[in-house]
């Protein structure tokens, strides 16, 4: 979000997360975390960082000014996100697009002129797929495999079995600055799913099973496979390659058992 216009970011030390919340003393605050599962953490930081009002989800401790109940099974998360100005009185608004500044500047990694990047990895090794060096050898454009902490090992293991090109380390904007220059992301359920989405990147996003789904985003440039195989998603980023067939609606593709 850093870059965009009409937007402050405030960065506090997480050693020491009272000081900057308490000098910003904002008349109202939005408590944007989870819906599903209370965070005593961004609660007492919202608190603290409220001069009056505190707004959030109808669930945990009382400490709220106003609330509001869960959304509906199945609301994806920014437009859930999105409902809670809602307690402000403001009429229903629809889930802004999602963007970042990042991956504009000029960046030197000799990158092909075309190339799908594939993300095979994620925080949570529950969220990984483990058929990515069979769908890389499928892919009808280089593959460039990017990767975050503690993940190289496997970047390099899929590229040693594939003849892909690894990435190098990247921090978020070197990262971005990929993902803008890709034919298409497909990537697992994790961050960097949603930095390409926000740098514009047609992306297919591969998810393990359907509570996943509030994590997909809206739009034609974007595809959710769900329980995926390898032929699925192959459709999907071969979908969004062809520029004849742009879909016109996000679509969630549910590969075969």
């Amino acid at each position: 979000a850093e870059g965009l216009p009409n937007l402050k970011i405030l960065k506090f030390d997480k050693r020491r997360p009272w000081r900057l919340p308490r000098r910003a003393s904002y008349d109202v605050v939005i408590d944007a975390a989870h819906w599903h599962a209370f965070s005593l953490t961004s609660a007492l930081l919202s608190r603290w960082a409220a001069k009056r009002w505190l707004i959030g989800a109808g669930r945990g401790p009382k400490i709220y000014s106003a609330t509001l109940p869960p959304p509906p099974p199945g609301t994806p998360e920014v437009a859930a996100k999105v409902l809670l100005a809602g307690a402000l009185g403001l009429p229903d608004l629809p889930p802004p697009p999602l963007e970042t500044a990042l991956g504009r500047g000029p960046v030197n990694f000799g990158l092909p002129p075309r190339f799908i990047a594939v993300n095979p990895g994620g925080r949570k090794p529950d969220h990984r797929w483990n058929n990515f060096i069979t769908l890389v050898t499928k892919l009808p454009l280089p593959a460039v495999i990017v990767w975050g902490p503690g993940e190289k090992d496997l970047a390099v293991a899929i590229a040693a079995e594939t003849g892909a090109i690894v990435a190098p380390e990247t921090d978020l904007d070197q990262l971005a600055f990929i993902f803008r220059r890709a034919a298409v992301v497909v990537t697992n359920d994790t961050g960097p799913l949603h930095l390409a989405v926000a740098c514009g990147a047609p992306t297919v996003g591969v998810f393990l099973d359907d509570a996943g789904l509030r994590w997909a985003h809206p739009g034609p440039r974007f595809r959710a496979v769900v329980k995926p195989t390898v032929d699925a998603v192959e459709t999907a980023i071969r979908d969004l390659l062809d520029t004849g067939k742009q879909p016109a609606e996000s679509q969630n593709s549910e590969g075969a058992p």
